[in-house]
């Protein structure tokens, strides 16, 4: 039915070695992992009034029948709070900055539903406002210590071979190899890996090897199974019947989602499953989509008031330097596609906006004197508000590009248009990693295209806010010219 193969005649490395058995590898730590998160959770909800009462005792303060009110209080809420924001999930996969994003989110709810408690119930004032400020600053400390320290520890195990996980690995030898080599250059994440049952390129094992592979299911079992998509569906069906009969966790590797950037999320239409692919944003909802654009109006309206005097030194500046007008309009793509007039302080001698747009180089003799501190400061990006305001922009987003050269890239770049799912952006993320200025090479187009679909990917409102707060510290360009 199927080619030949073997059965675990992979070389793994030195480390990835031991047999999978039934006793869970990783010494305790690995055998009590689940318990781990049960253990933080039962100290975070006790140090919430513990730390209340050490306050109270170290301040001196009163304890009466209100401490001991918002002390149980604390508990309740943080051992509600804590378990719907998933804090107590594996640290394995957990990034920092979600991890300190959720603590954030414990922390703040304490505060503010305690603050707002007393204002409420009008009893602020019998409580010591010294006891209250020193709890929360405590409290907020143990969080941050008890976790990071906890990540840091457990990823430093696994580094040293504790409290690992181990994977049985069911696909080509390219593809176990290069699992291998990441996951080995990834050693915090504690995955040992073991071909399991391995092919040549096309050449698929027999059913004979497969029904071999179920009879070992007794004498060892991995913690999960990793399957790299074969060529022939059948042999697919074949091997996840076979995977059914056993109770760890399979993981299936796509074959066609290797050289595809895409973040897929499930998807249900009726009986049918399907993958989504791209979008958007993965991230977006219609209601955080619409603070987003109620923020770009507000914001930018508050911002081209604030700086009006200096929008008039600047085309006071062109119109002394050089003749022409102060500003200059050039057709771009928006949201979807759809064009618009995007606006900039005029900084050249010559206004190209039709089929052939030639982008500036170091020493351009088109720029002028004004011109050239304009773009080394960005400011000539500055009138791009006004289309903020007008909704055809946003603060944050891929920046627009000529529509010239939009269609010229569409068809060199994979995934171009992609950058359209979200508002084009007076500044991005792209550009605080310095992908910004002429694109003179395809590959500094990719790069960019690539910086743009995973600001879409994983676009948050806090994203923005990281973007916007970078491009403010790093404001002048090296790459503007």
């Amino acid at each position: 039915m199927f080619g030949t193969s073997s059965l675990s005649s992979a070389s793994p490395a030195p480390q990835q070695q031991a047999s999978l058995g039934l006793e869970l590898p990783g010494g305790i730590l690995r055998r009590y992992g689940h318990d781990l998160g049960v253990i933080q959770r039962v100290a975070d909800i006790i140090a919430a009034p513990g730390t209340l009462v050490l306050i109270t005792i170290a301040t001196g303060a009163a304890w009466g029948t209100l401490e001991q009110a918002i002390a149980l209080y604390a508990a309740l809420l943080v051992a509600v709070v804590a378990k719907s924001n998933h804090l107590y999930g594996s640290y394995r996969q957990s990034t920092l900055w979600k991890l300190l994003r959720r603590l954030a989110l414990l922390w703040v709810c304490l505060v503010g539903s305690v603050t707002l408690g007393l204002f409420t119930f009008q009893v602020g004032q019998s409580v010591s406002r010294e006891q209250l400020l020193l709890w929360f600053l405590v409290y907020g400390v143990y969080l941050g210590v008890s976790h990071l320290s906890t990540r840091y520890a457990l990823r430093r195990l696994r580094v040293h071979g504790r409290n690992t996980r181990c994977d049985g690995y069911i696909g080509s030898y390219e593809g176990l190899a290069g699992l291998q080599k990441q996951l080995g250059e990834a050693s915090w994440l504690g995955h040992t890996i073991r071909g399991e049952l391995c092919w040549h390129g096309q050449l698929l094992p027999d059913t004979n090897q497969i029904e071999k592979l179920r009879e070992r299911f007794q004498q060892h079992l991995p913690d999960q199974w990793i399957i790299e998509e074969p060529a022939d569906p059948a042999f697919l069906n074949s091997m996840l019947e076979c995977l059914q009969d056993q109770s760890a966790p399979v993981l299936l590797v796509p074959r066609w989602l290797q050289n595809v950037q895409c973040k897929p999320t499930y998807y249900k239409l009726g009986t049918v499953s399907a993958l989504e692919l791209w979008g958007p944003s993965s991230n977006a909802t219609p209601l955080q989509l619409r603070i987003k654009y109620l923020i770009d109006r507000v914001a930018s309206a508050a911002i081209l008031l604030g700086i009006s005097p200096l929008l008039a030194v600047i085309a006071l500046l062109i119109k002394m330097d050089s003749p022409g007008p102060v500003l200059f309009r050039q057709r771009r793509y928006g949201l979807n596609g759809k064009p618009f007039d995007c606006l900039k302080f005029r900084t050249m001698r010559t206004q190209e906006n039709g089929e052939k747009v030639v982008q500036a180089t170091r020493n351009d003799p088109r720029v002028t004197r004004v011109g050239a501190i304009l773009r080394s400061w960005n400011l000539d990006e500055l009138p791009q508000l006004w289309n903020v305001w007008l909704g055809e922009m946003s603060l944050v987003g891929p920046r627009p590009h000529a529509e010239a050269h939009n269609e010229y890239y569409r068809t060199k770049v994979s995934g171009y248009m992609r950058r359209h799912g979200l508002r084009p952006g007076l500044t991005g993320w792209a550009q605080v990693l310095g992908l910004r200025g002429e694109t003179d090479t395809l590959d500094k187009m990719k790069a960019r295209v690539k910086a743009d679909i995973d600001y879409i990917q994983h676009w948050t409102l806090q994203l923005d806010f990281k973007i916007f707060v970078l491009t403010l510290l790093r404001w002048k360009g090296t790459n503007a010219y």
